[in-house]
């Protein structure tokens, strides 16, 4: 508890501008009230497309492709999005059904809009869709370079 002694007292003065943020923020913490980057409440702020899927709930994820890659030790392939956090799995011995028997680099590049479905699991506290079948992912179309 804090005593208020005479000595230590010293009248108010006049705010600067760099202490206005931290008093919004020392009156905001005890009420448990946020404010998102858009100034509006958590509670009512709009949905994202970079929401997470509830963990065990079937999921459809549009998004570009951020990145792919295979494990070479394993021979697994992980594919990220650029902008959702979900990420999708794909085991070594579903690679060739799933990606048509392209090489996963063939099959799906970077800036590549794909499609996936599935359920979405936890995997070390990121979710995850793990690639079981051709009819979980939508690749996009590729020319023959021929």
């Amino acid at each position: 508890m804090f005593i208020l002694d005479e000595r230590n007292f010293t009248p108010p003065t006049i705010m600067t501008f760099r202490q206005v943020p931290l008093l919004i923020a020392a009156c905001l913490i005890p009420m448990g009230t946020a404010l998102s980057t858009d100034g509006q409440a958590n509670g009512d702020a709009p949905k994202t497309k970079d929401e997470t899927p509830e963990v065990g709930s079937h999921a459809e994820i549009t998004g570009t492709v951020r990145s792919v890659l295979v494990m070479d030790r394993f021979g697994h392939v992980i594919i990220r999005f650029e902008d959702h956090k979900v990420y999708l799995f794909c085991r070594s011995e579903n690679v060739e059904e799933v990606f048509s028997g392209l090489p996963a680099e063939e099959a799906v590049r970077r800036g590549d809009l794909i499609t996936a479905r599935g359920r979405v699991e936890l995997y070390r506290n990121d979710p995850q869709i793990v690639l079981r079948s051709a009819d979980q992912i939508t690749l996009p179309e590729r020319q023959n370079d021929n």
